[in-house]
C-alpha cells in the first residue's frame, strides 16, 4: 500500500519476478494508471481496501500520518511487511516517537495491522533489494 519510491520499487521487483501486484495509494486508483502500465501486465491498481482484500502479502509503505487510514479489517490474516518509518521532516515532530524507538519507526507493525504484521526497515530495502 502506497506507491511512492519504496512501494513502487518493491512492486517493480515483484512484477519482474512474475507476481501479480495490486497498487494502491491514498488518492484514487486512476492516479496509478501510468505506474501500473509501466510495470506491465502483472500490475493493477485498486483502493487500499481493495488491494488488501485481494492480496495474500501486503507491503505497507505509507507515511506515518496515514497509519490511521489503513483498512485494518481487510488486512486481518494477511502477511503484512511494514516499511513505515517515522521521518520528522515529513511527518512533523512527534515527541512520543522521538523517545520511544531506537529504529525510528515508533511503533510495532503488529499493533498497527494485527499479528501478521512485521516491521521492516525501509532504508535496508532501498540499500539491498530483495
Amino acid at each position: 500500500m502506497d506507491s511512492g519510491d519504496l512501494g513502487s520499487s518493491i512492486a517493480r521487483l515483484a512484477c519482474d519476478a512474475g507476481y501479480a501486484v495490486v497498487l494502491s495509494n491514498s488518492r484514487h486508483p486512476d492516479t496509478l494508471a501510468d505506474l501500473a502500465s509501466d510495470l506491465g501486465e502483472n500490475a493493477t491498481a485498486a483502493t487500499p481496501a481493495g488491494a488488501a482484500r485481494t492480496s495474500d502479502v501486503v507491503v505497507l509503505s505509507v507515511p506515518l500520518f496515514a497509519i490511521n487510514d489503513l483498512p485494518v479489517g481487510d488486512l486481518a490474516g494477511k502477511v503484512v511487511i511494514d516499511t513505515t518509518n517515522y521521518y520528522p521532516e515529513r511527518d512533523g515532530q512527534i515527541e512520543a516517537l522521538d523517545n520511544m524507538s531506537p529504529d525510528g519507526s515508533g511503533t510495532d507493525g503488529r499493533r498497527r495491522v494485527g499479528p501478521g504484521g512485521q516491521d521492516c526497515d525501509g532504508a535496508l530495502l532501498r540499500a539491498r533489494p530483495l
